[in-house]
């Protein structure tokens, strides 16, 4: 499933193939709320909040995350899991955190097995 913004227009024609492989293929540029994000499973949820942070080049020390991502013709990994986490403050924009953070308490009120 991929979740997209309402009323998307030409505007990211030129993307739109490519986000077509992303869960969320806005999350870089639009807020996602909790509803927004309710019909997607747990699994689904698990593999977008971790997609912000592999589509800026996290490794993945989970085998089936790392699987997952390099399965993906976007994916480039570039950051260790230790060292992209000491630079989560400026590798991520104020909406990706956001997004991950909304993902995550989603996954929290649910008790997802994939915390």
């Amino acid at each position: 499933m991929v979740v997209g913004q309402d009323g998307q227009d030409a505007e990211d024609a030129e993307s739109r193939e490519d986000s077509s492989t992303y869960i969320l293929p806005d999350s870089g540029s639009h807020r996602y709320t909790a509803g927004e994000l309710s019909d997607l499973s747990d699994w689904e949820l698990y593999l977008a909040r971790n997609e912000i942070f592999a589509r800026r080049g996290r490794e993945f020390r989970n085998e089936d995350l790392q699987r997952y991502f390099e399965s993906q013709s976007w994916y480039t990994p570039t950051y260790s899991p230790d060292d992209f986490d000491a630079r989560t403050s400026t590798l991520l924009n104020d909406v990706e955190r956001a997004n991950a953070e909304t993902i995550l308490k989603l996954e929290q009120s649910r008790g997802s097995q994939y915390i």
